[in-house]
């Protein structure tokens, strides 16, 4: 069982997520942009984590990043919100860099 699946077999937590993500920058990556759109959606802090949970699993779909992509636009779209793609790829940029440096950069 990885890392991931035992903190979906658990009580989800941000610190489980973070530990779980550690050391794959995608998967921390699609952890910060899940935590970004759950926080814009407006859903509680308790929720945060299942839902950034739920798009890392979606990034399984499909090669490259437009599964994650069409969920975040589906689940903005969903509650009113209008956030275009061009802006949803560009804090996908903000939260790929930010992962590398929380993965890749500290274990140097």
């Amino acid at each position: 069982m990885t890392q991931i699946q035992t903190a979906l077999a658990a009580d989800i937590t941000l610190h489980s997520l973070e530990q779980a993500t550690a050391e794959s920058p995608r998967a921390r990556r699609n952890l910060l942009i899940g935590l970004w759109a759950g926080r814009r959606l407006g859903l509680p802090e308790a929720e945060l984590p299942r839902y950034a949970l739920d798009v890392m699993w979606v990034d399984h779909a499909e090669p490259g990043d437009a599964d994650v992509i069409h969920k975040l636009a589906a689940d903005f779209d969903a509650v009113g919100c209008c956030v275009g793609d061009q802006a949803l790829r560009s804090e996908l940029t903000v939260a790929q860099r930010r992962a590398y440096a929380e993965t890749v950069l500290h274990l140097l």
